[in-house]
Parts: C-alpha cells; structure tokens; sequence
C-alpha cells in the first residue's frame, strides 16, 4: 500500500463555517474560474472523453456526497443555496474528481517548483462539520482538548464522512466556546521529519481538501503548496484569511 497525500485549506478562524449562500457563491466560483469540472463545461466534455465516456454519463457522476454507511450519492447540479441549507445541522463531505488534469484546461489547485505527476489526478473536496474535525496522524499531533474548566472536549460522531476525531464547538458543562486558534500543534515534515508548530493544527468546521492520492512529488525537494490563485479565490468568497497544511497516509 502506497502513500496518500491530502492538503487542507482552513479558516484562520477555524470555528467558521460558511452560509448556504455562500458556498453556493464559492462553489459557482470554482467553476467560473476553471478549478473544478462541472456539468455543461469544457473540461468535464474533455475528461469524459478521455474516459470514453459521454458527457450526460459524466455530468451524472461529476460529483458525489460521502454518506457512511450507505456509501456515496451523486450530487446534483447546479448545487445551489437552498442544496447547502440541507445541510446546515449536518455533516456535508463533497467530493469532485479530476482526472487528466493537464489536459482538460483547468487550473492546478496545488504547484510545486518541480515537475508535476504524469497524467495528474485528484480530488477536489468541500468539508463542513456539526462539530470541529480534527485530523491526527504520524505528522499532526493532537491538539489540546480539555476546557479551562476542565471537561473533556474530544468526541466521536457515527457514521462519520470524515473519518477522523471530533471535538465540540462549545464545551457542554460551562459553555465556553472551543478555539483552535489559541493552541500550538506539533507538526513533522513528511520527508525530513523537521519539526515547527501550526497554531490551530488540523483542526476545523470547514475546509477545502485537495485529495492527491498517490499522485503528488514523492520527494520533499518540491513540495506542494496552494495554487496563489486558489487561496486567493476562496479568502475573496468566504471573506476570511486561510492557512494551509497537509497530511500523508
């Protein structure tokens, strides 16, 4: 089994989590921008051709929700304000999948200063969480969990599309609000194992994940890092600075 690469793009703010309204706006805007294939668009005709595919076959599959433990369901088209309002006392995670992506004219959500993967593939994600997610792996140490009053914040979610830990937004015992933002997280380089702190970690209601797969630099010489034009879009749309960190498994 080989290593998987997911990088995350996170509200400073990390207790945010946006409108219906907005991500509507955020997701037209992905498209608008040449970030994502969408039903209608060239680059979705391009990659279901490449596929052998029609594009009403693709346009049924371009892209999907993660519902554990049912599986995943397409999602509809356009995914509008009162789709996401759906969604506004629920877990939402949003997969859109890109294939060929060097030859379907979009833009690259990630750059490194080396040589990009032959045939690049990926996996374009919207988180939104009830709760805080938070990620722990080999690289991304805990955060700290327990309220100043001393309650344990940590919690599990069933049937969880993420996959990960949670944490309350509010403690449940004083009712103080939880911010990731006052805590340091360790934090190792995949490849050199340097170590330095992320204030706030991995540890969010809402994030935009780019799902590499097994196809990233295998190498820590040239790293990926965020398209400037990505962060750019999306701290315009959700109106709020973002900060980038990643993950290997």
């Amino acid at each position: 089994m080989g290593i998987e690469y997911y990088r995350y793009l996170i509200p400073r703010a990390n207790q945010l989590r946006p409108t219906a309204n907005q991500l509507a706006s955020f997701v037209e805007a992905l498209a608008g921008d040449r970030w994502i294939p969408t039903p209608g668009s060239s680059s979705l005709r391009k990659m279901a051709e490449l596929n052998g595919k029609s594009h009403d076959e693709a346009a049924q599959t371009w892209a999907h929700v993660n519902r554990p433990p049912v599986g995943r369901t397409s999602a509809p088209f356009p995914l509008d304000a009162a789709w996401f309002a759906g969604f506004d006392d629920r877990d939402l995670c949003l997969k859109i999948p890109v294939e060929y992506a060097d030859q379907i004219g979009l833009q690259p959500p990630l750059v490194c200063n080396g040589p990009i993967p032959a045939d690049p593939y990926y996996d374009v994600e919207i988180h939104l969480s009830r709760d805080y997610v938070e990620r722990i792996s080999e690289l991304i140490e805990p955060i700290e969990t327990k309220c100043s009053c001393g309650e344990e914040l940590g919690c599990a979610a069933a049937a969880d599309p993420f996959f990960a830990s949670r944490i309350r937004v509010r403690c449940p015992k004083c009712n103080e609000p939880f911010l990731p933002f006052r805590h340091d997280v360790v934090f190792r380089d995949g490849w050199t194992r340097a170590q330095s702190t992320v204030r706030g970690g991995a540890v969010y209601r809402f994030a935009l994940v780019i799902d590499c797969g097994k196809c990233f630099p295998h190498t820590g010489k040239d790293p990926f890092r965020f398209n400037p034009r990505l962060i750019e879009l999306c701290e315009y749309q959700l109106g709020c600075e973002l900060y980038e960190i990643y993950d290997l498994n």
